[in-house]
């Protein structure tokens, strides 16, 4: 499912943070599609919010 809200981003984000034995390192994986332009606009709104959060995107 798209999104493109700063709040669920940070949701499911901050999911991926959580504890567990073993895990060092969390690394998101995003997926674009570029050939659509609504789809275009969330993966912009969400590139701010991951920045906004500190995360690098690259």
């Amino acid at each position: 499912m798209p999104v493109s809200w700063k709040g669920t981003l940070q949701q499911y984000v901050g999911r991926l943070h959580r504890a567990h034995v073993g895990k060092t390192d969390v690394r998101i994986i995003d997926f674009v599609d570029d050939g659509h332009p609504a789809l275009r606009r969330m993966w912009e709104k969400r590139q701010r919010g991951y920045r906004s959060m500190g995360y690098r995107i690259g």
